[in-house]
């Protein structure tokens, strides 16, 4: 059964099984297609993916002929901007609110910190961009491949406000007032 988990004046996301492969996915049904292009182009740089371990990757991106059909409603205006990614167990924000770790799970906070930390410095200083729009909804917590087999990590969603150290801060507005220093000094 497709489950809204979020909405928001950019997107819709629904969890809902992936009739091929019977995995549980997130679909993104974003209302604005330049946003849904550069949240695409933001996962590359020079012609390159990000790598997994930092930033969740796209199963697939398509535009729609149409609006999904309405789930009692809730979709409508959802927008037709479709891009699917693999579901995450939960985000940074579940977590802080019903696992009880902060101030409780000092381990736990800091390998929530350290893996951060180690995303941010990979898109700063291997890649040479900001996220743009770090806070606790854009970090989840799901299965990531690694050389050494399976394991569950903390990564990175919501690439459409990042952008090259340097460029221009603003191209996309962000939902919180947790805009990044470096964007601000633009």
């Amino acid at each position: 059964a497709d489950k809204i988990v979020h909405i928001s004046a950019t997107c819709v996301v629904i969890f809902a099984e992936d009739k091929k492969t019977n995995k549980m996915v997130a679909l993104k049904f974003m209302r604005n297609k330049d946003e849904w292009l550069r949240e695409q182009e933001m996962r590359t740089v020079d012609g390159e993916k990000l790598d997994a371990s930092h930033v969740v990757q796209l199963l697939d991106a398509r535009e729609l002929e149409e609006e999904p059909a309405a789930m009692d409603g809730r979709l409508e205006g959802a927008g037709r901007y479709l891009l699917v990614m693999e579901k995450a167990q939960h985000d940074l924000s579940d977590a802080l609110s019903h696992y009880q770790i902060a101030g409780r799970d000092r381990a736990e906070v800091f390998q929530i910190l350290y893996q951060n930390a180690g995303h941010l410095a990979y898109l700063n200083e291997e890649k040479g961009r900001i996220h743009g729009d770090i806070k606790p909804r854009n970090i989840i917590f799901m299965p990531v491949q690694t050389p050494h087999g399976t394991i569950m990590a903390w990564v990175l969603i919501d690439m459409d406000a990042s952008c090259e150290i340097g460029a221009a801060a603003g191209q996309k507005v962000t939902s919180s007032a947790l805009f990044p220093p470096e964007l601000a000094r633009q």
